[in-house]
């Protein structure tokens, strides 16, 4: 299929319409048409959808997309386009004559600001969509640097998160109005201060006044994150357990519950967790993600790459290169130095952006085991890299580097020999 590349105005707002039933959507577009204020791009399937997003994303404002569709469940739809984070400048906007309380939970959860009922006439959609365009437009300008914070985190780019909080109107936010105050605590996740996150999380949860159920749902879920992340998985299962409850349609939640399970070593609930998902959304990529880490775990390598050719888009991230090294290194702990070995050239095949990362620790297994030789050839991976800089705090990497292989193994091989 050729990609779906528009002509797109530069003045006026762009919506993208999903709509699968070909009536609906040509009254629907037809009468956004009508006004000058807006130009539309149609969609009739999930397909069409994603190309035309591939390549106009950057111009998209809006996407237009009934909620109750049969053939494109909105509440799967717009929890896809959320996980793709290029297009978190994107405004979502349901239509649904009737919404279920779990459908409301879910429609707060992922940021959908906009509701419309089921449309009637033209006059009632493009009056709704120009309150809709004028608050939009009167809010953006507040509203874009939040956004791109919440991109940013998305993403991992701790540098750019720091670069928009000295901005003290955007700190006074997220440190004082309720609907944002979850943005402090994933700043202190990534920067790593996970005890500090829970802390401040509890804090909040302990007045529950100051927060409505939609705010209550989103701390707990980024207080869960920060447990899971702490390793204390108990908490973080509890956590997880009561949002699913709680909101049944957010497959988030299912998943996170399959992540700590995963970090009890539950492997077989876990996975039985994200095949739930699957089951709902079978191109779902934190559920397979999370297949990917337990079959990896227990050994099943193998089945742990059926499950990585399943996801579309990228599937690296600083957080799950993380992981993988982690886990290695509760192994290495344990002097089950083999099985560590076998875990991390197994992750070698998920990886290219974070590989040297990989390959450190990987040598690091093979060096704490007392093969050398092995160890300096994975050292050796990392010193070639570009990304070497990142890894300049290494003992051993700069001893390596000054000394050279062979006076390196050398000296390793005098310090282990056993003097009768």
């Amino acid at each position: 299929m050729e990609p779906i590349k528009e002509t797109i105005s530069e003045k006026k707002t762009v919506i993208l319409l999903v709509e699968s039933e070909p009536n609906a959507r040509n009254y629907l577009s037809t009468a956004i048409k009508s006004s000058e204020n807006f130009e539309v791009l149609n969609s009739g399937s999930i397909r069409d959808t994603m190309e035309i997003l591939k390549e106009n994303y950057e111009k998209i404002d809006f996407i237009l997309f009934n909620w109750n569709s049969i053939e494109i469940p909105g509440s799967t739809f717009s929890q896809n386009i959320r996980k793709i984070f290029n297009y978190d400048h994107i405004e979502l906007i349901a239509i649904s004559h009737n919404l279920t309380p779990d459908d409301t939970f879910l429609i707060a959860e992922l940021d959908i600001h906009y509701t419309l009922p089921k449309v009637i006439n033209r006059a009632d959609l493009i009056k709704k969509l120009e309150e809709v365009r004028k608050d939009y437009h009167f809010t953006k300008p507040e509203l874009q640097k939040i956004n791109e914070l919440k991109h940013f985190i998305n993403i991992e780019n701790l540098e750019k998160c720091e670069e928009i909080v000295k901005d003290e109107k955007v700190l006074y936010k997220i440190k004082n109005n309720h609907k944002f105050l979850y943005l402090k605590g994933e700043l202190l996740i990534l920067r790593r201060h996970y005890e500090e996150a829970i802390q401040f999380f509890n804090s909040m949860l302990k007045d529950k006044s100051k927060l409505n159920t939609f705010e209550t749902l989103k701390t707990m879920n980024t207080l869960g994150k920060a447990y899971c992340l702490a390793g204390k998985n108990k908490e973080a299962l509890m956590i997880f357990e009561k949002l699913e409850a709680k909101s049944p349609k957010n497959l988030n939640h299912k998943v996170m519950v399959g992540e700590a399970l995963l970090g009890l070593d539950k492997t077989y609930e876990a996975e039985t967790k994200f095949h739930e998902v699957l089951e709902k959304n079978k191109k779902d990529k934190s559920a397979l993600t999370g297949l990917i880490k337990s079959k990896s775990i227990s050994g099943n390598y193998e089945e742990a790459k059926l499950f990585y050719h399943q996801i579309e888009g990228d599937f690296e991230s600083k957080s799950l290169a993380s992981y993988f090294n982690n886990r290695g290194v509760v192994l290495v702990k344990s002097d089950k130095f083999d099985e560590a070995i076998s875990f991390y050239k197994n992750a070698l095949y998920f990886f290219k952006k974070y590989k040297d990362h990989i390959n450190f620790n990987l040598g690091m297994a093979y060096y704490r085991s007392n093969r050398i030789e092995e160890a300096v050839d994975y050292f050796q991976e990392v010193l070639k890299s570009d990304e070497f800089e990142s890894f300049s705090d290494k003992t051993l990497l700069k001893l390596l580097k000054e000394e050279g292989a062979d006076k390196f193994i050398e000296k390793f091989k005098k310090s282990t020999t056993q003097i009768p």
